[in-house]
C-alpha cells in the first residue's frame, strides 16, 4: 500500500479501504473523547445486575425509552390552600420551592408519581416504597426500580438516581436530598398557613394500590436480583408498611423513626423529645393527631429528608439506624 502525503492513514482512508462519513468521523471523535461505546449504554441485562429492573416487565430495549411512560406532573396548578379543597384526614406530601410550601395529595402522587416545579425541587413519590422524598432538578419517571423503589431520571444530566442511596448509578455522584414534610391536611392547614395544594379540579385523586399501603405485602412481585426475599425487618415488631420519618444532615440519610416508637414516646395529644444523631443533639417532634413527625437542629432547622414504609429502607440499607423508644 502506498502512503500519501498525509501518511499512512491518510492514504488508508484516500484508498477507499476504509471509509468514514462526516457522521461516523463525529462518532469515532466522541468515543475517543468520552470514551462512550455501545456497549457502554444501558441494557436491561447489564441494570439487571445491579438489582434494577423494568416496572413494566420489559427485559429488551432500550430502558431509557420508558422515562415519562408514566407522566409527572410537569406544569403543576396550585391554589391557596382552604379548608374546603380536601378532606382534614387526607394525607399529603409537600416541600419548600422558592421559599413557598407546595403540597400534593398522596392519592395524586399514587398515579403521577412526581411534581416538577421548573427545574426547581421536585417532590416524588414511590407507591411501592412509600418513599417521598424532594430532587433538585428536572425528574423523569424511568420506569425502573430497585427493590421496589423507583429509579429517577434527570432529565438536565440524563442520568439515573437511586434515592435510597443518594447518589446517581453508575457515576455514584452524590445528590443531597431536600426537606420533605407528609401530614394530614387538616395539619398542613394549621401548620403551614401560607402553604399552596394542587388544584382538586386538575388531578385525579383515585388510588389504584387498593389496600397495598395497610397490607403485608412487600412490593407487589417484581424480580428483586440480589436478595432472597428476606428483609430486614422480618421477625421483628414492625410491620412491613410501618411509616418511618428519614432525617439528616446535609441532605443525607442518617437514621429513621418508625412511627410506632414516636408513639410511645409522646403523650395522646403529642409532643416532643431529644435525641442524638451524629454526635448531634436534635429535636424528635410527633403530633398524632397530624400523622405528622419531624425533626430539628439545636437551631430549629428541619431535618427531615424522607418518609418510606419501613420495609423499602431495610431492603435497601439493612442495618440503617433505626430509633428504638426502649433502647
Amino acid at each position: 500500500m502506498k502512503a500519501s502525503k498525509y501518511g499512512l492513514l491518510g492514504g488508508v482512508l484516500r484508498s477507499g479501504a476504509i471509509r468514514f462519513s462526516a457522521f461516523g468521523l463525529l462518532t469515532a471523535a466522541v468515543f475517543f473523547a468520552t470514551g462512550v461505546c455501545r456497549a457502554d449504554r444501558l441494557s436491561y441485562q447489564s441494570l439487571a445486575e445491579d438489582g434494577i429492573v423494568s416496572g413494566f416487565g420489559r427485559k429488551h430495549g432500550d430502558p431509557l425509552k420508558q422515562v415519562d411512560r408514566i407522566q409527572p406532573i410537569s406544569r403543576p396548578v396550585y391554589v391557596p390552600a382552604r379548608s374546603d379543597l380536601y378532606e382534614s384526614d387526607t394525607l399529603v406530601a409537600g416541600t419548600r420551592v422558592q421559599g413557598t410550601w407546595h403540597f400534593a395529595p398522596i392519592n395524586t402522587l399514587n398515579t403521577r408519581e412526581i411534581i416538577n416545579h421548573g427545574g426547581d425541587t421536585a417532590l416524588c413519590f414511590c407507591p411501592l416504597a412509600g418513599l417521598v422524598v424532594a430532587v433538585e432538578g428536572q425528574m423523569g419517571v424511568s420506569g425502573l426500580l430497585k427493590y421496589d423503589t423507583f429509579v429517577l431520571y434527570d432529565h438536565e444530566t440524563k442520568e439515573l438516581i437511586l434515592p435510597f442511596d443518594q447518589k446517581t448509578y453508575r457515576q455514584s455522584k452524590r445528590r443531597p436530598l431536600g426537606e420533605v414534610q407528609m401530614l394530614t391536611y387538616d395539619g398542613m392547614l394549621r401548620n403551614f398557613p401560607d402553604a399552596k395544594i394542587l388544584d382538586p379540579r386538575k388531578y385525579s385523586l383515585k388510588n389504584p394500590y387498593g389496600s397495598y399501603a395497610t397490607d403485608r405485602r412487600k412490593g407487589i412481585g417484581h424480580p428483586k436480583p440480589g436478595l432472597d426475599g428476606k428483609t430486614a425487618v422480618d421477625g421483628t415488631r414492625y410491620h412491613p408498611k410501618e411509616r418511618v420519618l428519614i432525617i439528616g444532615f446535609g441532605g443525607a440519610m442518617q437514621k429513621a423513626y418508625p412511627f410506632s416508637e414516636l408513639r410511645r414516646m409522646v403523650p395522646a395529644e403529642g409532643g416532643s423529645f431529644r435525641d442524638t444523631v451524629d454526635g448531634q443533639q436534635v429535636v424528635v417532634h410527633y403530633a398524632p393527631g397530624y400523622d405528622w413527625a419531624r425533626v430539628t437542629d439545636a437551631d430549629g432547622h428541619s431535618l427531615n429528608v424522607g418518609y418510606s414504609y419501613i420495609f423499602a429502607l431495610l431492603q435497601h440499607h439493612p442495618s440503617f439506624p433505626l430509633f428504638r423508644a426502649d433502647h
